[in-house]
């Protein structure tokens, strides 16, 4: 799986989601993993467990007909690492393009906690909710 330092857990965190690789994903986050993602979107709030995070995360790639997703920046701090992230979806004629904040705290070489901050909530909340209001 590579190296259990913190920064090189995320980035094989976020690799592995550009691939679509779910389960390499997976792989790098704690069973039991917290995931906080801020909006007012059927995809935002509060898990516990990385079953329940994959399973959300699929949902919404589900939805799209393309997906990508960039690391700007990242910085580390002990256990924790803040990362820079673009990411885009399209769906239709429906898209998006967002820059966020995700702050992970890795412990054992898994990412056992993550909150994700959009710049640009609303433009998140109005593409999700586009995407996922019923007809």
């Amino acid at each position: 799986m590579g190296s259990s330092e913190p920064g090189a857990v995320v980035r094989a965190a976020y690799a592995a989601l550009a691939r679509g690789d779910l389960d390499g994903l997976a792989a790098r986050a704690h069973p039991d993993l917290a995931w906080h993602e801020t909006g007012a979107h059927v995809f935002a709030g509060e898990l516990k467990g990385r079953d329940q995070v994959i399973e959300r995360i699929r949902a919404g790639l589900a939805l799209l007909d393309e997906f990508t997703i960039e690391v700007t920046d990242l910085v580390e701090d002990g256990d924790r690492v803040t990362a820079l992230v673009n990411w885009t979806g399209l769906a239709g004629t429906e898209s998006v393009r967002i820059k966020t904040v995700h702050m992970h705290e890795v412990r054992d070489g898994l990412i056992v906690e993550s909150f994700l901050t959009p710049i640009d909530e609303s433009a998140v909340d109005e593409f999700w909710n586009r995407l996922t209001r019923e007809p």
